[in-house]
């Protein structure tokens, strides 16, 4: 049976036209009592137009979110860091107290730490931090300076009397010190040399001179009186160093009374030019007897003053003269002792005696040398200060009193 067609699709239906809007009714009368108007509605909120073509945009504002949790991870768009913490860091502060009182190795160490924490949690003290470091810094350099001063000190002036050696300032010798002369004579230096070998020099007193008198000649003479004097506290028996030996007085530079440090170096060498001295000089305190003590004591101060007159300045003789006044009065003091009370009977009584006729001889010498008027008068007097005799009787007596020579 044959088959037919296919029905062909009907076709779409065209579109409804659109409805013409119709007119508002008038509302009904209300019949019953009104009912309350509704608040109006809200205006739609202003359509903002798509990103695009249609015209600027505002401002993107990111809003950041602190992180609350120190150390934590913060939330995503939110701002690095931490909420800053406005303490101090006690760590600064103990590394600023120990830096200011030289407690170093604890400043460091209070210091580096207070530094990585005050990074991390943003305390505030840095500055403390860094003042206790700096201060530290500074008394570990001031510290390694005062080493390096004490260790080249202790080289220069280790001088051991009579066992070190070497090239030493002279004023800063140890007393009893033996030395040569050395080979400048513009230089501080001497070459220290032991005592028990031969020596030009030994240093008994170092003193401070007195700076009224500096550049005017007087220093001079103060610094040889002062040397002179300083015998009597050096030695037991000055008037016997004396027979042996010659005081030395080195005077101070002019630019150490500038500088507030004019020091006097007293000395002794051989009495006989061209020779050494060999050992020792006598120390303080030896073992003379009471008879010997008491001529000691008797002859100190004459023995002195004649020191005194005879090694004085001539350009400074008037400042000297003084001086001879004050031997006049003490040889006839030690001539009234030793009359009234000689040292021992027999020859010993004939010696002091003839000791004390010396010393007013001596005395009226030392009169006439107070009272001359220029300084030819004065070296010419000066050479017949001692009587002729006086050298001799004072061997003979100190020979029988045990008292050897130094």
């Amino acid at each position: 049976m044959p088959l037919s067609p296919p029905e062909p699709p009907e076709p779409p239906e065209p579109p409804a036209a659109p409805t013409e809007p119709t007119e508002p009714t008038e509302p009904a009368e209300p019949t019953g009592p009104a009912a309350p108007a509704a608040p109006p509605a809200a205006a739609p909120a202003a359509f903002a137009p798509p990103p695009g073509p249609w015209g600027p945009q505002p401002p993107h504002t990111v809003w950041a979110v602190p992180n609350p949790m120190p150390g934590m991870p913060g939330i995503p768009g939110s701002m690095p860091g931490s909420i800053p913490d406005n303490r101090t860091s006690g760590q600064a502060i103990t590394a600023f107290v120990t830096g200011l009182f030289a407690v170093v190795p604890v400043s460091v160490v209070f210091g580096i730490v207070a530094l990585v924490r005050i990074r991390r949690t943003r305390r505030r003290g840095k500055s403390l931090a860094i003042a206790g470091l700096v201060l530290s810094g500074g008394w570990l350099v001031l510290g390694l300076f005062g080493l390096l001063f004490g260790a080249t000190y202790a080289s220069m002036h280790a001088t051991t009397v009579g066992t070190a050696t070497g090239e030493r300032p002279l004023q800063m010798l140890p007393i009893g010190t033996c030395y040569d002369q050395p080979s400048s004579e513009v230089t501080d230096f001497v070459p220290v040399v032991p005592c028990d070998q031969p020596h030009d020099r030994q240093l008994y007193a170092v003193l401070r001179s007195p700076t009224a008198d500096a550049g005017t000649g007087a220093d001079q003479q103060w610094s040889q009186a002062a040397c002179v004097r300083a015998l009597s506290t050096a030695f037991p028996d000055p008037a016997g160093v004396l027979d042996a030996a010659y005081v030395d007085t080195y005077y101070p530079d002019p630019s150490s009374f500038q500088e507030g440090e004019p020091l006097t170096s007293c000395a002794l060498s051989a009495r006989d030019s061209g020779q050494q001295l060999t050992g020792s000089l006598p120390e303080p305190g030896g073992t003379s007897g009471p008879l010997q003590q008491r001529y000691l004591r008797l002859t100190l101060q004459a023995t002195l003053l004649r020191v005194e007159v005879a090694d004085s300045i001539p350009g400074q003789w008037q400042s000297a003269l003084p001086l001879a006044a004050a031997l006049a009065r003490a040889d006839r003091a030690e001539a009234k002792v030793l009359e009234s009370a000689p040292l021992g009977g027999g020859s010993m009584a004939e010696d002091t005696a003839a000791l004390a006729q010396d010393d007013l001889a001596e005395a009226a010498q030392a009169d006439r040398l107070a009272s001359v008027t220029s300084s030819a008068q004065w070296s010419a007097t000066l050479v017949d200060l001692q009587p002729p005799l006086w050298l001799q009787d004072v061997d003979t007596l100190r020979s029988a009193l045990n008292l050897n020579t130094a």
